[in-house]
């Protein structure tokens, strides 16, 4: 099962933390806790599946991301999760 989220910054801007959004779209895509994309904008939707799908379907790990994009993929989860 996919969850997709369009989070405003501007009505959601606790969930940030540190993260700084300076262009846009941005993209920040995560599975089971993991950020697999954080992506400032402006991104290609095509260039993004083509990143993305390897995770997806388990071929590749996932690499540590820097805290602040952690921490705001951990705050858009738990807030969005029960919705």
């Amino acid at each position: 099962m996919v969850n997709w989220l369009w989070v405003d910054i501007e009505d959601h801007a606790d969930l940030l933390g540190d993260l700084e959004v300076e262009t846009f779209p941005t993209y920040l895509i995560g599975r089971h806790g993991e950020v697999l994309l954080y992506a400032p904008g402006p991104t290609l939707p095509a260039a993004i599946a083509a990143y993305v799908m390897p995770y997806a379907v388990g071929r590749v790990t996932a690499a540590r991301a820097s805290e602040p994009v952690q921490q705001a993929l951990t705050a858009i989860t738990l807030r969005f999760k029960t919705q």
